[in-house]
């Protein structure tokens, strides 16, 4: 179930950062600089992306209470850190098999592949890190394209994501 206080603080979002500043954009606009009301909302945007995805931990424990392990396998709630296509990280806690399921391929940790999470990483982080890595010729320089674009994520990170993408 959802949490009515993350429907608040979206909620409360819009009204602060979006709406009360609309004549601000306006003026913005019509003095020229559209690269700050742009830049602005692209902030505004990793901003809202962030606050609702701090539900993550309360639908992983929605998810957990629910989640029956395969027969004859032991599970135990384990915390895991997911990094989102923000670059943030969020700790929920999960399910863990305390053994690989026998003639499964799936994971020790159902709730990440529910999400389609590969090593604590999330979907559109994995897509968007791993296309820039294969357009940049380092990583270096793909670090600093993923940073450009409001990316919060250090060059070890940039390295292991696409590793761990190559080997899926």
């Amino acid at each position: 179930m959802l949490d009515p206080a993350i429907c608040t603080k979206v909620s409360d979002f819009f009204q602060t950062s979006v709406l009360n500043r609309l004549e601000d954009f306006h003026a913005q606009l019509m003095e020229g600089n559209l690269w700050e009301v742009e830049s602005t909302l692209c902030d505004l945007s990793k901003e809202l992306h962030n606050t609702i995805l701090e539900e993550l931990p309360s639908t992983a424990q929605a998810f957990s209470a629910n989640h029956q392990a395969p027969k004859g396998v032991k599970m135990q709630q384990r915390t895991h850190s997911i990094r989102i296509s923000t670059g943030k990280q969020i700790t929920v806690d999960s399910p863990y098999y305390k053994q690989r399921p026998v003639n499964c391929s799936s994971t020790r940790r159902p709730l990440l592949e529910h999400w389609q999470a590969i090593d604590c990483t999330s979907p559109l982080l994995m897509d968007r890190v791993g296309f820039m890595s294969m357009l940049a010729p380092s990583y270096e320089l793909a670090c600093q394209s993923v940073n450009k674009f409001g990316i919060e994520i250090c060059l070890s990170s940039v390295q292991k994501i696409t590793t761990r993408l190559a080997h899926q």
